[in-house]
């Protein structure tokens, strides 16, 4: 998500805006650098500092769902269900009707379904799908409109 934000140039009107990109940038840099949960602290960080004034909204968003779900990732990797629980959580409160809100309700099912949680997690597994067959509906809308 990061590189098709940094493509397309998203997030890149204002001089914060800009920052802000480049601090999601780093974030994820760190965290490839270091794979043990010391590595999980910058995009840690990332998802606790404060937005900017003059980041579009929908911005940041994606940037820190894109965090979410990649520290969400590592934690339920390494067996720490719960903890990928909440940062899934946390990236959901500002759900949209993308990608990035499917993966994190897939990532906190699974989360939830390591945890013997399985009605949550049949719910956040139903969830994803709902939001996938939305965007399926809407390509395709727009491909009949072509």
């Amino acid at each position: 998500m990061l590189a098709l934000c940094l493509a397309a140039g998203c997030a890149a009107a204002t001089p914060e805006a800009r920052s802000f990109v480049e601090a999601a940038r780093a974030a994820h840099g760190e965290a490839d650098e270091d794979q043990s949960p010391a590595g999980d602290a910058a995009l840690t960080a990332f998802l606790t500092a404060p937005v900017p004034e003059g980041v579009a909204a929908e911005d940041a968003r994606a940037l820190r769902q894109d965090a979410a779900y990649r520290l969400g990732r590592r934690l339920l990797g390494r067996g720490e269900a719960g903890a990928a629980e909440a940062v899934a959580d946390r990236g959901l409160e500002d759900a949209a009707m993308d990608v990035l809100t499917a993966s994190l309700f897939v990532l906190r099912g699974e989360a939830r379904e390591t945890q013997g949680q399985l009605r949550e997690a049949a719910a956040d597994y139903s969830e994803a799908l709902r939001v996938n067959e939305r965007l399926l509906e809407r390509a395709l809308a727009r491909e009949r409109t072509r």
